[in-house]
């Protein structure tokens, strides 16, 4: 009797193992897919940019521009309606094309984003600090 139940005890656990494994492997399937999808790349890829370019660029530049004016007047102007919209294209060669790499998400053998129409939207927002902002990506991208 011993016996046949520690092959009943043996047969739960591989079965309970068996179970354990297969739900790893569709959670780490879902999350690859997730993950690796062309247009969640290129959302993030845009992001990585797009931050780059208003924090180390655009914010200073635009600051600058203010002639000791009040700053939080200049920003508040553009909090609803962000300032002047940048295409994708101009992104990729902003800075002597420093983001030229990124292309590859771009336009690749399976997807392709449209350079000249996606664009990219920055609004500011209170308290207008380097890292006070947010970015609308308007992207026109398809799988090939």
């Amino acid at each position: 009797m011993k016996k046949e139940t520690s092959s009943v005890e043996l047969v739960r656990r591989v079965a309970l193992v068996g179970v354990i494994t297969s739900v790893v492997a569709v959670i780490l399937n879902l999350w690859v897919n997730f993950y690796f999808q062309y247009d969640k790349v290129v959302e993030r890829k845009t992001q990585e940019m797009a931050e780059d370019y208003y924090e180390n660029y655009f914010y200073d530049n635009f600051l600058a521009t203010l002639n000791s004016g009040n700053k939080e007047v200049a920003f508040e102007k553009y909090e609803t309606t962000g300032f002047a919209p940048m295409l994708l294209r101009q992104l990729l060669l902003f800075d002597g094309k420093r983001n030229q790499d990124y292309m590859k998400h771009f336009d690749n053998e399976y997807y392709y984003c449209d350079v000249h129409t996606s664009r990219i939207l920055f609004y500011p927002v209170a308290p207008y600090g380097r890292k006070d902002y947010r970015i609308e990506q308007v992207l026109t991208c398809n799988y090939k």
